[in-house]
């Protein structure tokens, strides 16, 4: 009894030692620094999705698919575009979407290109001859640089929407 009791004071003289509480409060700095950064991140994380809610999905996809909704030939008009969600949703038009998520005609030619070892916007719409195009600058470059008269030769510029001032706001 009396080794256990020798070894037990021993064990409790551990515990106060000097080391043991710097390893102590080592640990607690840790856990509090990871739960801090944790936090932080969190916090900057929801405050991107708002951003990103409030400038790109309300302040121009909704928009784009409004006007497209008011500014279409036909409900039967259908639109090339990779941005599915809300444009598709507030124009309630046939949406051609790449990768094809809504369309299996955008499926089709696809695999058909696949096939071929063909993969650009540009031989989609030229296969898929949409009515309207939602298009980046990135992918208008992309289709001009594959086929340069393809946008002009078939459509026109009618209405630009750019939020590229506000989202430059929040990148610096």
């Amino acid at each position: 009894v009396q080794q256990s009791t020798a070894r037990l004071n021993s064990l409790k003289g551990m515990l106060k030692s000097k080391f043991f509480r710097q390893i102590k409060i080592s640990f607690y700095l840790i856990v509090g620094l990871t739960l801090f950064i944790n936090l932080y991140l969190l916090i900057a994380g929801a405050f991107q999705l708002r951003l990103h809610q409030e400038i790109i999905e309300k302040g121009c996809r909704t928009k784009i698919g409004l006007w497209l909704k008011e500014n279409a030939d036909s409900p039967k008009d259908n639109v090339f575009l990779e941005p599915l969600g809300y444009i598709g949703f507030y124009s309630q038009l046939k949406m051609l979407d790449f990768p094809g998520l809504s369309s299996p005609e955008v499926v089709a030619a696809m695999r058909k290109f696949r096939s071929r070892g063909i993969k650009s916007f540009a031989r989609l719409i030229f296969e898929l001859k949409p009515d309207w195009l939602v298009l980046r600058p990135k992918e208008i470059q992309d289709i001009q640089s594959e086929i340069p008269d393809l946008l002009t030769s078939f459509y026109k510029s009618v209405r630009v929407f750019d939020v590229s001032d506000k989202v430059s706001l929040y990148s610096k």
